[in-house]
């Protein structure tokens, strides 16, 4: 399969006996013609008759067609044009569906004795073939469309399945690894997963790195995060207004916010896209915020909802896996609240839980990445 930077050519492997029929009429319209081809609108060859040899044709095609795409001529009725050579004259005729440039006709003929023959005759005479051709193209690039269009919906499938099986199996350790894939496959420069109150907050490269993650993060955290709080959605922003205070970022954006309840916003989950990459679409955002709700919904079920630390059983999950992947030695901490029920009788069982909320405060400030801090609840 021959294929452009701009995946819009023709599949020539596919297309060289389904243009076969219109090669062969025109060569039947046209005995003397020496050489003739069909090229798609980026110039790949789709139909080449038989003992046409030379670049002269290719050339002539390559050039004609890279001119049609830029308008150079400014010529709307720009159809073609005749070349005379030596004994032999190459004759171009551009194919259209209204402003859609699809490809070319190239052929050169013999010059008769009475020289070349003008390129309107022949244009009139091939003018039913043309027609057909265009015709052609037009059902070649739609079958096109149509097999990018599905790919593209197998890809979102397969996305929503990893979204929806890897989310509702990981635990707070096992998103960096989730948003790592994500920004991968969504061909995106950064991902990034900020939950402030839980700890969490980490940021993925893609394959193309930028200078500085930390820098671009810490331009839209604020920005976002404010903007979550009052809107309460998915922001896709594509490009930035001039006046917005993310207008001078170089990058595209899609976040979606972790929502504890229908209330309150947790966190934000991003994604930065290249300027010079495709828009985020529709059906991405949505997988994006499939993700965030089984994200939500781990963190519902793997951190206390009144100190936002890790719950016992969460704890000692992340504990076995660390214990059996990694051989190096490990320190676990214990700390008990003494007395806190002399708080609760004298103060009130609030007050006792703020002391609570105060001390899982604290330990959060201190705890460096990578290391799980739980609350036992009980004695």
């Amino acid at each position: 399969m021959i294929t452009s930077p701009d995946d819009d050519a023709v599949d020539s492997q596919a297309s060289s006996t389904s243009f076969d029929p219109y090669g062969q009429l025109v060569k039947m319209m046209l005995p003397r013609a020496s050489c003739i081809a069909i090229y798609d609108r980026l110039s790949t060859p789709l139909w080449v008759s038989d003992g046409c040899e030379g670049p002269d044709l290719m050339h002539v095609a390559q050039e004609a067609l890279a001119t049609a795409r830029r308008n150079d001529l400014g010529l709307e009725e720009y159809d073609g044009f005749a070349r005379e050579g030596d004994g032999e004259t190459i004759y171009l005729f551009l194919l259209r569906d209204g402003d859609n440039l699809l490809g070319a006709l190239a052929l050169s003929c013999q010059d008769s004795s009475a020289g070349a023959r003008p390129f309107s005759l022949l244009q009139g005479l091939l003018r039913p073939a043309l027609q057909a051709l265009a015709r052609e193209l037009v059902n070649q690039y739609s079958l096109v469309d149509l097999r990018r269009d599905l790919q593209s919906r197998d890809g979102d499938l397969q996305l929503l399945l990893e979204a929806s099986d890897a989310a509702e199996q990981s635990d707070g350790d096992d998103f960096e690894q989730l948003v790592q894939k994500f920004t991968i496959k969504l061909d995106c420069v950064m991902g990034a997963l900020l939950i402030p109150g839980k700890n969490i907050e980490f940021t993925c490269s893609g394959a193309e790195r930028l200078r500085s993650t930390a820098e671009l993060l810490e331009k839209t955290r604020r920005h976002l995060f404010a903007w979550m709080q009052v809107q309460r959605r998915t922001l896709m922003l594509n490009k930035a207004p001039a006046n917005s205070p993310l207008g001078a970022l170089a990058c595209k954006i899609l976040a979606c916010p972790i929502r504890h309840d229908a209330q309150q916003i947790d966190g934000v989950l991003l994604f930065f896209r290249a300027q010079n990459r495709p828009d985020f679409h529709l059906r991405e955002a949505r997988i994006i915020e499939l993700m965030a709700r089984r994200i939500a919904r781990v963190l519902q079920n793997s951190f206390d909802a009144t100190t936002g630390l890790l719950t016992r059983s969460a704890f000692e999950q992340h504990a076995l896996s660390t214990l059996s992947a990694v051989q190096a030695s490990h320190c676990v901490a214990y700390a008990d609240v003494d007395r806190l029920h002399v708080v609760n009788e004298n103060h009130g069982m609030h007050v006792g839980d703020h002391v609570i909320v105060r001390i899982a405060e604290i330990i959060r400030a201190h705890t460096p990445p990578h290391v799980y801090a739980s609350r036992i609840s009980g004695d």
